[in-house]
Order: structure tokens, then C-alpha cells, then sequence
């Protein structure tokens, strides 16, 4: 049986695996600044909305400046710059992470999703290389295993794909949607 799901739908699959809400952003700054609490009263406008994200992207970067080992920091950059589809700046903060706290795999495949996107979505090369060595780390992960099946179909690589889609179906058995994305 052939997987049928598109590459984009798994594309997008991946983008929300990854991805995160900018309201990440918010509670880093929260829970890593104790003067934030004052600063976002100060910040906030008459109807008490909260400050744009262009400010939290600038307190964070001046956050990085001055704590440059802030792994979790750098990770929440690469998030960030990846929801604003600045792949370029996404794959320097997850470098920055991969530096920091070594062969994580999660880090490994934000890194390579992120590269890739840099590459208009070509997974040959340095993607490629960290999605194979995140899964051999964690052979359970279901993302890396998601992105070794879409790498290995762009190859041609139809049976590869789908020995490692087979191989993730029982992980994500309890996620109808992506299940459905699956289609193995």
C-alpha cells in the first residue's frame, strides 16, 4: 500500500509539530524576566492588549545578547523566526541550541525542518543527515520518523517511506488527524 498524503499536507503536518504559538514568546519572557510583570503593565496600551511581537522578538534577541547559553532562549528564537517563515534566522537560533545542549534530538529536527525551508523545502544535505541521526537516537520519535518517510519518498525511496510510515503508524494511533495525513 502506497502513502498517499501529500507533501505539502506533510509539511504542514510537521510545521505544527514543530511550530509554536507566539504566545511562547510571551511566557518565556514571563517566566524569565520577574520585572516583565512591570514592564508589560508599563507596555500595554488603554485596552490592556499585550505588546506586539515585534518588541518580544527584540527583548528576546537583547535577552540572547546578553545570555548567549540560554539554550532555551535560542529554542524559542528558532520557533519564533520559524512561525514568521524566516527560515534563514530560525536555522542559526537552532544551530545556536544544537551547540548548546548537544545531540537532542528535537533540536536536531528544528534544525533540519528549519534548513530545509531555507532550501525551499529541500531535505538533501544537512537535513537529511540530522533527521537520520536524530531517529537513530530516538527511533520511537514519531517527527523524525515523519520527516525520514517524506525524505526518503522525495528519493523515490517508496518502500523506505513507507517501512518508516509503518513504523510510526502505532505512535500516533491516538491522532486521528494525522493518522488520516499518514494514510498507511
Amino acid at each position: 500500500q502506497q502513502a498517499t498524503s501529500s507533501t505539502p499536507g506533510k509539511m504542514a503536518l510537521i510545521g505544527t509539530l514543530v511550530g509554536v504559538p507566539l504566545i511562547t514568546v510571551l511566557i518565556y519572557l514571563q517566566l524569565g524576566t520577574p520585572q516583565l510583570i512591570e514592564q508589560q503593565a508599563i507596555s500595554q496600551n488603554a485596552e490592556g492588549t499585550p505588546p506586539n511581537i515585534d518588541k518580544m522578538i527584540v527583548d528576546l534577541k537583547s535577552r540572547l545578547e546578553e545570555n548567549p547559553d540560554d539554550a532555551d532562549g535560542w529554542y524559542l528564537m528558532g520557533r519564533t523566526m520559524m512561525m514568521l517563515k524566516q527560515y534563514a534566522a530560525a536555522a542559526e537560533s537552532y544551530n545556536n541550541t544544537l551547540k548548546l545542549v548537544g545531540d537532542e534530538p528535537m533540536v536536531m529536527l528544528a534544525l533540519a525542518d528549519a534548513t530545509a525551508m531555507a532550501q525551499g523545502g529541500n531535505m538533501t544535505g544537512r537535513p537529511k543527515q540530522l533527521v537520520h541521526d536524530a531517529i537513530a537516537i530516538d527511533p520511537s520519535n514519531t517527527t523524525g520518523l515523519w520527516m525520514a518517510g517524506m525524505i526518503a519518498e522525495e528519493e523515490g525511496e517508496n518502500q523506505e517511506a513507507l517501512n518508516l510510515w509503518l513504523r510510526l503508524r502505532p505512535l500516533i494511533s491516538d491522532m486521528p488527524s494525522e493518522m488520516a495525513q499518514l494514510d498507511v
